[in-house]
């Protein structure tokens, strides 16, 4: 190990003067707080994450809050915000007392926060996302909803402003951030509360972002910063906390301690060194990774050898290939050339035979691609091992668990067990079990994307560590980062990136973090990516919601072409209007099972729900009842019943938290039996003039068509344009986020499935005109082609995305299939062939569509 004097003078030599500012000058009157935490205690089972929690923030100032990963950051920032409820204690925002816990009522108390895990809503565009990310009374119209984004992001980024038509899913780490940042300052607030806000910025963001704190705070605004970099904090903090162990173990001003003394209080112990020490010259090395004539779309290196032993970095200002070809190594990325590992040479764009090869990677994108939300720890640190302790594919849940333990007290993962969700872990805590996961497979070649960040001081230093110790047995680690200073005392060797080539490599003496910068600065210049976004366009067009739609049309059209060409009859008046009436009714369930589908549910209450409107219509609505007002009272009566019964499976899905596709076939079951029993066969004529009225035509084109294109365009325009549609969206694309958000889920999923099942009204309707009299069986056929439709369409089973325009066009092919099958004269079975071929296609196509984007 190098000794501590050298570090301390490298961290000496690297501190910068505080540029917070004086600290907010008492005044002659009595200073309130701003943000007061009171006595905030709070348990997750037996983890006691915050103890007796007690600070103060007072206008213009900036405090800077530090600690280890799993200290209690986030949560006791989490608390402040109205989007975790302490177990104990009270919350103050600018001398209003917050009861519950409330997001909303927070940031309309004036409290902002930009979460180290971004609360972004993945399927929503950029500009929707700042909509929904600042108060209600702040949110501009919807007609200058575009203009109003773009000139948010484009007064915080360096680079051009954030396109506002572009779905977060398909913007990178650092832009999600300076989206987070950028609608968080939106509102005015009167105090600001940043997590980790630099992780995934590039350098010129930061001094954007540090600049405009310093501005805040002049202007008296409250800041809480939180973060790992010391020296960063150091430069833009009036007073600094150390959280330690879910306590507040000090408050000081930022200028009183060294950045040393920081460190070891944050640790809770003294350490002795900020890097291990670096391997020692032996002549020639052996080689182990060998890379030539490496062409990808941001990359071509011609050659560019890695030793065994050694850990080589990659530098360079953000955008210059570097990222690209780190992916590309690993099989993640189109890359042609020649890849050798030893003497094998390794198949390219294949991650499995990367792996197969040796070849383990720490991606840069913890949420995104680093864990597996939905499965526990233990699953998320043996994904990559589990071979090695099965046996005929069955796993040693004994050894499984053994290895699981000896991996976290390796890197010191603070958990409260192995079964615990992965998600219940501090972002530190998840990088390492990322970190651990491609570690346990004992890599020949580690590829590290930014390994350490969001990483507290004490586990930097283990992953430095880990690191070395990988290198020092033999295998070889490549690591990007964009920290200089971690390059220069971690790394042997650096590689400095420039516009996709190696434009400079540094080692012995003249590594040094100065010589990085001057290399990175010299070399290159940032790119400009107003042409990337434009060829983004027809990307974006083709992995939208649109799309598909467009694809049905034609394929409906084609179909039409066909059956006329071969059947005269197929475009008569007569044959075209019952095509579209049937349409009607397809399109009214396919639009309800849109709505639910939307929030991440599948109601398979549709088919039976109408089924029961139309054997109740049987008996309030019968062919001897003559005046309006009975009209009237029966289409009341299942308008009464179609709203219950969608308040019926919210409650039912709601308070017993069952999935939503057995709740509602629960009720499938409960409506179809009701129906039976109230007509165990088909009887009872409906009323004649109703049913008259119900199948009127304009011409050759059914008015109950017109009706459900009508609302299918009214519901679309209320899916993008109203505030009900974004967070009809937000809930199904992330729930979490749509929580912090301060979206009320539960009320949004209630309004859902009570649409739904109003949608339905309409649907019985139709199916009156086509059985003329109760029949329990009737609404049966109608479950499976609405979900068919709006699949077809092209809608995400787990919500977010879809259309009611695809839900339309989705109808209007399940008839025409079922249609030109007549006409063609071919068996009844090729309607469930086609259905069924079509559906599968579509499906496969639109993923395999939207992964490569």
């Amino acid at each position: 190990m190098r000794d501590a004097q050298s570090d301390q003078t490298v961290l000496a030599d690297l501190a910068l003067a505080p540029e917070g500012g004086t600290r907010p000058e008492e005044t002659g009157e009595e200073r309130r707080p701003v943000l007061e935490l009171a006595g905030i205690e709070k348990h997750f089972g037996p983890v006691h994450a915050l103890k007796a929690v007690n600070l103060e923030l007072f206008p213009g100032e900036i405090l800077g809050l530090v600690g280890e990963n799993g200290a209690g950051k986030s949560t006791l920032m989490s608390v402040a915000a109205g989007s975790l409820l302490p177990d104990a204690g009270t919350v103050t925002i600018a001398g209003q007392r917050m009861d519950g816990s409330d997001p909303e009522a927070s940031r309309s108390a004036g409290l902002a926060i930009v979460y180290q895990d971004p609360a972004l809503i993945p399927d929503l565009r950029v500009d929707e996302n700042c909509y929904l990310g600042v108060p209600e009374k702040q949110r501009p119209k919807f007609a200058g909803l575009a203009a109003w984004s773009r000139s948010l992001t484009a007064a915080f980024s360096s680079e051009n402003p954030l396109p506002p038509a572009v779905p977060v899913r398909d913007l990178q780490p650092d832009k999600r951030f300076v989206l987070e940042i950028s609608k968080a300052l939106a509102g005015n607030p009167k105090v600001v509360i940043l997590d980790e806000p630099t992780e995934h910025l590039s350098k010129d963001d930061v001094e954007i972002l540090l600049a405009t704190v310093r501005r805040l705070a002049e202007q008296g605004c409250a800041v809480v910063y939180i973060s790992h970099r010391i020296h960063e904090v150091k430069r833009i903090a009036h007073r600094i906390a150390v959280l330690r162990d879910g306590a507040i173990k000090d408050t000081f001003p930022a200028d009183q301690k060294t950045d040393r003394e920081i460190v070891n209080l944050v640790a809770g112990k003294h350490l002795a060194a900020l890097f291990p020490e670096k391997r020692k010259p032996t002549g020639e090395s052996e080689t182990a990774v060998v890379v030539q004539d490496f062409v990808g779309e941001n990359f071509s290196v011609q050659e560019l050898a890695l030793h065994r032993g050694e850990i080589v970095g990659l530098a360079g200002i953000e955008g210059q290939g570097q990222r690209d070809f780190l992916r590309a190594l690993a099989g993640l990325g189109k890359a042609r050339g020649r890849l050798s590992v030893g003497e094998r040479e390794v198949p390219l764009g294949k991650p499995w035979k990367s792996a197969e090869h040796g070849i383990a990677f720490v991606p840069n994108d913890r949420h995104g691609e680093g864990i597996f939300t939905s499965m526990p720890i233990l699953a998320n640190l043996t994904a990559r091992t589990l071979p090695k302790f099965s046996r005929a594919s069955i796993v040693d849940l004994k050894q499984e668990v053994a290895a699981a333990q000896n991996l976290r007290a390796v890197l010191g993962i603070k958990m409260s067990s192995l079964d615990a969700p992965i998600e219940s872990l501090s972002g530190g805590n998840q990088q390492k079990v990322v970190m651990a996961r491609s570690l346990a497979s004992e890599p020949t070649l580690l590829l590290a994307d930014e390994p350490t960040q969001g990483v507290d001081v004490g586990a930097r230093l283990e992953i430095y560590e880990i690191l070395r110790s990988t290198a020092d047995s033999g295998g070889t680690a490549l690591v990007l980062s964009s920290d200089a200073m971690e390059l220069s005392g971690l790394c042997d060797r650096v590689v400095v990136f420039s516009r996709g080539q190696v434009a400079a490599e540094l080692e012995g003496e003249e590594l040094t973090e100065k010589a990085i910068t001057h290399a990175v600065l010299t070399s290159t210049t940032t790119r400009s990516v107003a042409a990337a976004t434009e060829r983004s366009r027809a990307r974006r067009f083709l992995t939208g919601d649109y799309f598909p739609a467009a694809i049905l049309a034609v394929a409906s059209l084609v179909l039409g072409a066909v059956a006329a060409s071969q059947n005269e009859f197929y475009l008569t008046a007569f044959n075209l209007n019952s095509l579209l009436m049937l349409f009607a009714g397809y399109a009214f369930v396919a639009m309800a099972q849109q709505v639910v589908m939307m929030t991440g549910g599948i109601d398979l209450s549709v088919g039976p729900l109408a089924g029961l409107m139309v054997v109740v219509a049987s008996f309030v609505l019968p062919a001897s009842l003559s005046s309006y007002g009975g009209l009237a009272v029966g289409i009341l009566v299942l308008c009464l019943i179609g709203l219950a019964t969608g308040a019926a499976n919210w409650a039912l899905i709601e308070f017993t938290k069952i999935p939503p596709v057995i709740g509602t076939l629960i009720t499938f079951t409960l409506l179809q039996g009701i129906s039976l029993v109230l007509r165990p066969e088909p009887g009872g004529a409906i009323n004649g003039n109703l049913l008259v009225w119900l199948e009127a035509s304009a011409g050759f084109v059914p008015l109950a068509a017109v009706a459900a294109v009508v609302l299918g365009l009214g519901l679309e325009f209320a899916l993008r344009r109203t505030a009900w549609g974004l967070r009809l969206r937000a809930v199904g694309s992330r729930p979490a986020g749509a929580k912090r958000l301060g979206i009320r889920i539960r009320w949004t999923l209630l309004t859902a499935y009570v649409a739904a099942s109003g949608i339905v009204v309409l649907a019985a309707l139709v199916l009156m005109t086509q059985t003329g009299s109760g029949d329990a069986s009737a609404g049966i056929s109608y479950t499976l082609p609405s979900i068919t439709a709006v699949v077809l369409a092209g809608a995400s089973v787990f919500g977010g995305r879809g259309s009611f325009v695809g839900a339309l066009t989705g109808a209007l092919l399940i008839q025409q299939l079922n249609t030109v099958t007549v006409f063609l004269a071919l068996d009844e079975a090729w309607q469930h062939y086609l259905l069924g071929g079509l559906t599968i296609l579509a499906a496969g196509f639109y993923s395999r569509l939207r992964s490569k984007a």
